[in-house]
């Protein structure tokens, strides 16, 4: 499984929401929590490596395996994983719940 982790905050540093895509290390994702523990949503976006490879992806050893890919692994506390395999219904369903977090936050 592939995955990535993005994390959206609410309500910080004077704006409604902030996107902040593709944290790769746990040392990103720390300060986010140490600074803005209160105003975070975190989404965790999957592709299996059968769907990255019809999408042209190709393993590159020594990257691929390495802290910049691997560091979320064991961290399980998403409020929304997005399992990217390519079905629009899917998307959808994960694009209402990231865009009702926004209206939320730009409503307050």
């Amino acid at each position: 499984m592939i995955e990535m982790t993005i994390i959206i905050l609410i309500s910080a540093v004077g704006n409604p929401v902030w996107i902040c895509a593709d944290l790769r290390h746990s040392k990103d994702r720390q300060w986010f929590f140490e600074h803005y523990k209160d105003q975070i949503k975190t989404v965790k976006a999957t592709a299996d490596q059968e769907i990255r490879m019809q999408r042209g992806w190709k393993f590159t050893p020594g990257v691929d395996d390495g802290p910049s890919e691997c560091d979320s692994d064991n961290w399980h506390e998403w409020d929304l994983v997005v399992e990217n395999h390519g079905k629009a219904e899917d998307l959808n369903r994960y694009l209402e719940i990231v865009h009702g977090w926004i209206t939320k936050a730009l409503e307050s």
